[in-house]
């Protein structure tokens, strides 16, 4: 049988464990966390020039659509629609 000094010591032995094994699992998870927002973010970032792009190009494709339409127009003798 223990003492209850034994038990007490045995607690705290336990205890201790337990509060380093926590503070391991929040650092742990807190890494993951940064990891994942890094990630995440530069995710979004590539998206956001992807997205940039592609409406950079469509704009120009638009204005060359809309330079054909005046030309064709102009060649017509139509009113221009704005």
């Amino acid at each position: 049988m223990l003492t209850t000094d034994e038990l007490q010591q045995l607690g705290t032995l336990i205890e201790t464990k337990l509060e380093a094994e926590r503070e391991q699992t929040i650092k742990l998870v807190r890494e993951e966390i940064t990891a994942s927002e890094k990630r995440l973010t530069q995710k979004l970032e590539e998206e956001a020039e992807t997205m940039g792009e592609f409406f950079h190009e469509t704009w120009a494709k638009m204005e060359v659509t809309n330079e054909r339409v005046t030309n064709i127009e102009d060649n017509l003798g139509l009113t221009h629609r704005n």
